[in-house]
């Protein structure tokens, strides 16, 4: 197998090649997935991660961020010419459990046995196999999962540091080791599952103190803010059909970077909204209550250094309607000046008569209102980008993708780096122009 042939994308195999060249001791720590845009776990010394990260720096990745998630450490890159993203996960110290709480003195011993798979550095096959079944305790018991692990036991054998370790808290030591191997290759899972419980348990008794004071400690990393450069928030805005949930869903799916998808409705009316109808003024609490709760969340999550993706934003309350009398006019004042102002504005520009042929929701006169309305506004802010969402759905969702990268991009600094930014702005003047279009955004809404 060669590199090329891993399935882990040209970019990640260039730093693999480029540290492996280098000097730096790192190894892949489980067998690539085949997919070139999954996640890739690398050990690295701890006297290597500097080195490792400032060539990870000067290639155009970025660390997202990592608090809590004990020595992990994660990259991201969009690559310019496919678009395809790229993950990879370094970490120094070998931990597990949902906390990284479970913590061992395993790396050191397991970088020392790293072979040669199709080129790259990789653990050695036993180390691949008990490090995933380890994992596994604190894992749902999936299929896929169960696939990597039964891929990696047809090249093992009870040995090496891991296995030794894991013996160690099997009351049946070694033997034990051999039996749950082979229960592994007949695929007896619910065997496989006990014996791991069992571990878990001993393992948790053995060092309850020190599981419980690191358990502690990164969720409470996890979930302040700290030190994490802030994150973005894009609001997708368009047509009934344009295809905003779609391409904010596809988005949190695809993009590795921690990411919130987040509804964000003006006029959407609850079962309570109806009850208080008869109520003068009671539906405009309601609503501001709940954009006060989401303009709350989206800007503890950009504290958290994660992206916002908003479907939808208050600017809505401006749209024509046939249906808005003053109530709804009076509403739409307090609504502008509730949200916090996102860092990009992303229109999906459906023509009128295909957003109608998709939905159908509105008449097509309505529809060509609410298009004009959504132009005008987008002429007005350099915050605003226009996205032809009448392309194909991979098209819009790859330019979309490409906003958020460059956005992140811009925030952190690394105007450096030779990518295209957006509309043209080299990335010097995107951040005076990114900074200036949200303060302009601002004074309108609060205007």
């Amino acid at each position: 197998m060669q590199p090329d042939e891993a399935g882990l994308g040209g970019s990640v195999v260039d730093a693999l090649l480029a540290w492996d060249s280098d000097g730096l001791v790192v190894a892949l720590q489980r067998p690539p997935t085949g997919t070139p845009n999954g996640d890739v776990d690398v050990l690295v010394s701890p006297t290597d991660l500097t080195r490792a990260e400032a060539s990870l720096r000067d290639a155009g990745w970025l660390m997202a961020p990592s608090a809590g998630h004990g020595s992990h450490r994660f990259w991201v890159l969009r690559d310019p010419g496919s678009g395809e993203w790229h993950h990879l996960d370094l970490v120094t110290s070998l931990d597990f459990g949902p906390t990284l709480a479970y913590r061992t003195r395993l790396a050191e011993t397991c970088l020392a046995r790293r072979r040669r798979r199709g080129g790259l550095p990789c653990l050695h096959p036993d180390d691949t196999f008990w490090l995933a079944l380890l994992h596994q305790a604190w894992k749902d018991d999936t299929s896929p999962r169960r696939g990597r692990i039964l891929l990696a036991a047809r090249h093992a054998a009870v040995d090496g540091p891991v296995a030794d370790f894991l013996a160690g808290r099997l009351r049946g030591g070694t033997a034990e080791l051999e039996r749950l191997l082979a229960a592994v290759r007949r695929e007896d899972w619910p065997a496989v599952s006990a014996v791991l419980s069992g571990v878990r348990r001993r393992w948790r008794r053995a060092h309850g103190p020190g599981v419980l004071a690191h358990h502690l400690r990164n969720t409470v990393l996890r979930r302040l803010p700290g030190r994490e450069v802030p994150g973005e928030t894009i609001a997708l805005l368009g047509l009934d059909g344009a295809g905003k949930t779609t391409v904010g869903s596809r988005l949190h799916d695809e993009v590795p970077w921690p990411t919130v998808w987040m509804y964000m409705g003006v006029w959407t009316e609850s079962r309570l909204d109806r009850l208080v109808r008869p109520v003068i003024g009671a539906q405009l609490v309601l609503r501001l209550g709940r954009l006060s709760r989401i303009a709350a969340l989206t800007r503890y999550h950009r504290r958290m250094g994660r992206v916002v993706l908003l479907d939808r934003y208050v600017v809505d309350a401006t749209l024509p309607s046939p249906d808005l009398d003053w109530k709804g006019r009076v509403s739409a004042v307090f609504v502008q000046r509730t949200a916090a102002v996102p860092d990009r504005l992303v229109f999906l520009d459906a023509p009128e008569e295909v957003a109608f042929a998709r939905k159908g929701e509105l008449t097509f006169e309505e529809a060509r209102d609410r298009r004009e309305h959504y132009q005008a506004l987008a002429r007005s802010s350099p915050r605003w980008v226009t996205v032809d969402a009448a392309q194909p759905l991979d098209d819009v969702v790859a330019e979309v993708g490409r906003i958020v990268w460059d956005d992140l991009r811009v925030e952190r600094g690394s105007a450096e780096q030779s990518v295209v930014p957006v509309d043209g702005v080299t990335p010097q003047g995107e951040v005076a122009v990114v900074r200036e279009g949200r303060d302009e955004l601002g004074r309108r809404l609060g205007s």
